[in-house]
């Protein structure tokens, strides 16, 4: 806890100060001292020191526990107390007195630790169902849905508060001759709660009663009624636990004014009537064991639920019937609607797509992404070139020394011809001058050119032409498509990457908070709710109210509450932040949260804590 480090110096001065009393004790010791009242606070000293140094130790060892040291009460510091209270008149001599405030003390030091961590650690949840109410109180449907929730308890309170009140201690023992009907005037509280009077009018009722529509009338009982009972009802309970929060915050802000002054005193929780700390520890002991500070907590969760339940014993057993007459048809679905479908995902869409990236990354050829064949554009392209040169040469733009070879010698003159070396070469540019003059002297002789058929040649050799255009362009989109080839794969894999993490990130919330919904995104809020908080308060400057020596107590209500309100603040954001951290990171935090309880740091030193909270732990937050 946050205050560990002051009860560990408590511990320290009462033993040292047990120290110095046994070093100045003379011996043989002197005739007057009994031995027999000696003996019983030495028991005592012995039991209760072994408690504090199991305290001692669990404050020392686990630093950053957030479990509360469970001390015994009920027997172990009950007894002592009740033995110290029955020889508190029989110590004769200073040393019996000396050791005898050594237990008080370690009793003192004990309590204040139960008291305040217990505040500490109840307080925020007090808050938290305090907030709860709140929430119901501001919808509509909340409350219509609280109504439900509450009714069957509200209806067996009712009944068992009558029933007792006319006589009905059994119900096996009816007394039917009991004044169970004369007491009807033991329903009048409760039946007065259905309607508010002022000034003689019912409010809520209309004066005009019987002239307003049946569907009106319907929607008041069913409707309008209800929210008023469970709104004035719920007014009740915020009130109350306002009133017991505010007490209880009032009292931690008093327990931590004596942190700040630096000593214990809790003459508050003890009675001046009775023998040392006898009153103060039966408070402690009725104090530690209730398990709440406000009156109202929230619903359980038979109430919340109950009507969940009911229907399920209600419809249950019928759906159950029909899902085992229909097994094989469910059966089938879900093999194929869950099975088929869950192996299809993984082996479509993680391992498929998880293989092309591993050939791609090998460079497999095997796998590359073609969309034409490595040689079908070198092979149109040669075809073309041929075409075009034997059409120049049958033409008279090329002279060859026996033009009856052109047809079977083409290829070497391809190769042997520089003139048709450089034709090659503007053909392969996608330029074709030469052939084009010829086209165009065709096209002034159509009708002679198509019966020769050297048009048609002509037209033949520019599709062609258009062919080899149209490997090269897909030649550049597979080039494009192999340097993106991994790109690819990867965005083919995204959706697979998206499953997994979903799934992980479910799997490591179920671990982690014991839900599959991960509880972070609430605990973010609640943390910078907290900070907000420690910061208002901070403003308001009343913790750097300096001390005029006079007694605590002399503090108004208002100092009291703001301060324990921002300890509990700062408690709760530490036990947030425990929660939310990483645990390589939980060390630094306590060293921060530790600065905004330090006394000595001014507000404006916390508030630069503050800030650094936000720096450093924001991208977490």
């Amino acid at each position: 806890m946050l205050y560990d480090y002051f009860i560990i110096n408590q511990i320290s001065l009462v033993n040292n100060e047990l120290s110095s009393i046994l070093e100045g004790i003379d011996w043989p010791l002197n005739n007057e001292i009994s031995t027999d009242s000696l003996s019983v606070l030495q028991d005592r000293l012995n039991e209760i020191k072994s408690i504090v140094d199991n305290l001692e130790s669990h404050i020392k060892n686990d630093n950053q526990n957030l479990k509360l040291f469970k001390i015994d009460y009920n027997n172990h510091i009950q007894n002592i107390v009740l033995d110290l209270t029955n020889m508190a008149n029989q110590l004769n001599s200073p040393i019996e007195q000396n050791i005898f405030d050594i237990i008080i003390k370690y009793i003192t030091v004990l309590c204040y630790y139960s008291l305040l961590n217990k505040l500490l650690i109840v307080l925020p949840r007090d808050y938290d169902d305090q907030s709860y109410y709140t929430t119901i109180k501001l919808s509509n449907l909340n409350k219509f849905i609280y109504l439900i929730q509450t009714s069957v308890s509200k209806l067996f309170k009712l009944c068992k508060n009558n029933l007792n009140q006319a006589g009905f201690t059994h119900l096996i023992n009816i007394n039917y001759n009991s004044k169970f009907f004369t007491k009807f005037t033991l329903w009048k509280p409760e039946m007065m709660k259905l309607f508010m009077i002022q000034n003689r009018q019912f409010i809520g009722i209309p004066k005009d009663f019987i002239k307003l529509n049946p569907f009106k009338i319907i929607k008041f009982f069913i409707w309008q009624q209800p929210l008023h009972l469970i709104n004035n009802e719920l007014s009740s309970i915020i009130d109350s636990n306002s009133l017991q929060l505010y007490n209880q915050t009032k009292k931690l802000g008093y327990l931590i004014s004596l942190i700040n002054k630096g000593s214990i005193d809790l003459n508050r929780f003890k009675s001046k009537q009775l023998t040392p700390n006898d009153m103060m520890v039966q408070n402690i002991i009725h104090f530690y064991q209730k398990k709440d500070i406000i009156p109202y907590k929230k619903l359980n969760f038979i109430t919340r639920y109950w009507p969940i339940f009911v229907t399920s014993m209600i419809w249950g057993p019928e759906v159950i019937r029909y899902c085992w007459e229909s097994r094989f048809d469910l059966k089938c679905f879900i093999q194929k609607n869950v099975i088929d479908l869950i192996n299809s995902l993984i082996h479509n869409w993680i391992w498929l797509p998880f293989k092309r990236i591993l050939a791609t990354i090998r460079h497999d050829k095997s796998t590359m992404i073609a969309m034409v064949s490595e040689n079908t554009l070198q092979s149109e392209q040669d075809s073309l070139i041929r075409m075009i040169i034997k059409f120049l040469i049958d033409n008279g733009v090329i002279l060859t020394e026996d033009p009856s070879k052109a047809d079977t010698d083409i290829s070497n003159i391809i190769i042997n011809n520089k003139a048709v070396d450089n034709i090659v070469k503007q053909i392969e540019m996608g330029q074709m001058d030469q052939f084009m003059t010829v086209y165009e002297n065709q096209l002034s002789h159509p009708v002679k050119s198509i019966f020769t058929g050297e048009l048609i040649r002509s037209i033949l050799i520019q599709i062609q032409k258009m062919k080899v255009d149209g490997s090269i362009a897909m030649n550049g989109i597979d080039k494009m498509l192999k340097s993106q080839e991994l790109l690819f794969g990867m965005i083919a894999l995204s959706p697979s990457f998206l499953l997994i993490y979903s799934i992980g990130s479910m799997v490591n919330s179920l671990i982690k908070w014991g839900n599959v919904w991960s509880h972070e995104k609430a605990l973010r809020m609640k943390i910078k709710d907290s900070l907000n908080n420690v910061e208002r308060l901070l403003n308001y400057n009343y913790i750097t109210r300096e001390d005029s020596g006079n007694e605590t107590d002399n503090y108004d209500d208002s100092y009291y509450f703001n301060l324990g309100l921002l300890v509990m603040e700062i408690s709760n954001l530490y036990r947030l932040g425990y929660e939310l951290l990483p645990k390589k990171l939980r060390l630094q935090w306590r060293k921060d949260i530790l600065e905004l309880i330090n006394n000595d740091f001014t507000n404006e030193m916390k508030l630069n804590t503050i800030n650094r909270i936000y720096h450093y732990y924001g991208r977490l937050f």
